[in-house]
């Protein structure tokens, strides 16, 4: 993560503070970051959260999700897989939920729709780690991510199986 920051502020340092784009986005990081360490302070214990809070406090930021899937963006952030995490694992947390759903409606966009068909899934297979997978495959991960039985993933149903995929040790036994 301390790489990550790095990048950031070497990004930052070289943009021209005169250019609209850049200027906006030094001023959404900085949103960003204070939001997230005013919402972080409120659960943390020891400068850490337990993974228990993990839905009270993306709720907080405007993240609307289950308790299920709060359960699996937990793993994201418990990094070390102890129970609670520091606030570089709740940014990493937030990172990937961010860019989790960003890639999701990009997709979802293609069809005009709020959730994903199969076809479409199967496409971003490889984005979500899963290479030469057969048709069969293919459908055989579908039907276990599309946990309503809708016939397409939805935003929450994306993000539980994009962790399944990513941690899949940490995540057999929810």
């Amino acid at each position: 993560m301390k790489k990550n920051w790095k990048n950031l502020r070497a990004n930052l340092t070289r943009s021209s503070m005169t250019d609209p784009f850049d200027f906006g986005d030094l001023v959404e990081t900085f949103i960003f970051l204070d939001n997230s360490i005013n919402f972080f302070r409120v659960p943390a214990v020891n400068d850490r959260v337990p993974n228990e809070k993990t839905h009270e406090l993306f709720t907080a930021l405007g993240y609307q999700m289950s308790e299920n899937t709060a359960k699996y963006v937990s793993v994201v952030c418990d990094k070390d897989n102890k129970g609670n995490y520091d606030f570089e694992g709740f940014i990493e947390g937030q990172l990937f939920v961010r860019f989790s759903l960003d890639h999701f409606w990009h997709n979802a966009q293609k069809t005009n729709a709020t959730a994903l068909p199969f076809e479409t899934m199967r496409e971003i297979l490889p984005w979500m780690g899963v290479e030469g997978a057969s048709e069969e495959e293919a459908r055989a991960l579908f039907n276990i991510a599309d946990t309503d039985k809708s016939g397409a993933i939805d935003p929450e149903e994306f993000l539980v199986v994009v962790v399944k995929l990513k941690q899949p040790d940490r995540t057999k036994d929810f």
